[in-house]
């Protein structure tokens, strides 16, 4: 664990079940390690009490408003296992597919992600999968969360993120995720 903390980003296109199996998760990992388990989440609804646009009303400030949030929440992150609903992966998958920021904008959101990725002990990524694919939220279109999830896959790829794919529909997917996590503490 880095500076004595291990963070799990749980990423996907809106509407797979992050929340879901981010929280499933920690209570999973608190059954099974004697370390301390905390869930970041809640980024939406900062977004939404700060009375900031996301999703497919986004502007280039409400995408600078959400990357602070992001890094803020995990600066301020205490010692132990972190699970991170939602990552700076779906950041800069949300400033690809909307292309509302300027060149230099983007460029500094790519950087920022870079830095901030690194941090990333391990990537959950949860695929859209039949039972999720009909949900849908009313600030989202399906072809941006289409985009969104085609353009998180590419991050993982191109910034060779340590990371599973799962589907967060099969039932064994919370247990599969704990003892890659088990093993990591473990070792370190």
């Amino acid at each position: 664990m880095s500076k004595n903390r291990l963070f799990v980003g749980v990423t996907g296109a809106q509407g797979v079940g992050k929340s879901t199996f981010a929280a499933n998760l920690r209570m999973q990992l608190e059954q099974l390690i004697d370390v301390p388990i905390y869930l970041i989440d809640g980024l939406g609804e900062k977004l939404k009490n700060k009375n900031i646009p996301f999703g497919s009303a986004a502007t280039p400030d409400s995408i600078a408003a959400a990357y602070s949030i992001h890094i803020q929440r995990e600066l301020d992150a205490p010692s132990g296992i972190i699970v991170l609903d939602r990552c700076i992966i779906d950041a800069i998958a949300y400033v690809r597919s909307l292309r509302v920021t300027s060149s230099q904008q983007t460029e500094l959101f790519e950087v920022i992600t870079r830095c901030r990725a690194a941090d990333l002990d391990l990537l959950v990524h949860l695929q859209m999968t039949h039972p999720f694919a009909q949900s849908a939220a009313d600030h989202e279109s399906a072809e941006l969360r289409e985009e969104v999830g085609a353009q998180i896959l590419k991050a993982i790829d191109e910034l060779k993120l340590n990371h599973i794919s799962i589907n967060a529909a099969d039932e064994s997917a919370v247990d599969r995720v704990s003892r890659v996590i088990v093993e990591k503490v473990g070792r370190t």
